[in-house]
């Protein structure tokens, strides 16, 4: 399926903005796509290309990326989630699978501890793991802001408001450690680069250690997105765990 011409676009209204979707209509398994930060749904172009056509894809920007609307809001996981969620039930999509890379994969893990039903999980490369970065050491916390937001600023038209908004409220985002991962009964995927020099990979041996349902998938050589340099990988990864024929 081709991101350009066999996704139908959708605007969703919500308490925060219009959320910016694009979906392929299948008649198999649904699964909803969450980017990363300062990225957009554009990031799955060449996963999607490989994908089945019969599988039901939704690719959301999140609020403040792509083509969602941009509020001067605080842009938290949490606040990120609730309109995930009211965007969900706006499409009335159910009995679906939840795929998330980087902060996305936070943001999807928070929708996942937060009591909705899901049919799985996916988490590429995911934020919000404590045995990641350490969030809290204040002596890198000017630096790492003033690079990030740099780099932000270099693609997708990323508003400064929203990268700054996102850098400052990560302090106050729910990390995820053994009490809160052992809550997750539902069965979860996890794909990790080996290579990640972002989220290291002892991140990854966290979460599958503490989900009990949960398959661990190392893709050799790859860095933070497998999704972009290890397409194929992924790919069969993915059909492997919604056990599509």
């Amino acid at each position: 399926m081709e991101y350009e011409s066999d996704f139908k676009a959708i605007s969703v209204q919500t308490s925060l903005g219009r959320m910016h979707v694009r979906h392929h209509e299948g008649t198999k398994q649904s699964i909803l796509f969450i980017h990363g930060f300062a990225s957009n749904s554009r990031t799955w172009k060449k996963l999607v290309a490989l994908l089945p056509n019969d599988l039901d894809i939704y690719l959301l920007d999140l609020l403040g990326y792509g083509g969602s609307d941009a509020p001067h809001a605080e842009y938290s996981i949490d606040t990120q989630t609730e309109v995930l969620s009211e965007c969900i039930n706006k499409l009335g999509i159910v009995d679906f699978y939840l795929f998330g890379h980087s902060y996305g994969g936070w943001v999807a893990m928070r929708y996942a501890t937060s009591g909705h039903s899901i049919k799985g999980l996916i988490l590429e490369d995911a934020g919000g793991v404590k045995e990641g970065i350490d969030y809290q050491k204040e002596s890198m916390k000017d630096s790492f802001n003033e690079r990030m937001l740099e780099l932000a600023k270099k693609y997708n038209d990323n508003k400064e408001h929203v990268i700054l908004s996102t850098l400052e409220a990560r302090h106050k985002n729910p990390v995820f450690g053994e009490e809160s991962l052992n809550s997750l009964h539902v069965p979860t995927l996890i794909i990790w680069g080996s290579n990640d020099t972002m989220l290291g990979i002892s991140a990854a041996h966290a979460l599958n250690k503490h989900i009990k349902h949960s398959l661990l998938e190392i893709i050799e050589g790859a860095g933070h997105d497998p999704h972009y340099t290890n397409t194929e990988q992924v790919k069969a990864a993915l059909l492997r765990f919604i056990d599509y024929h």
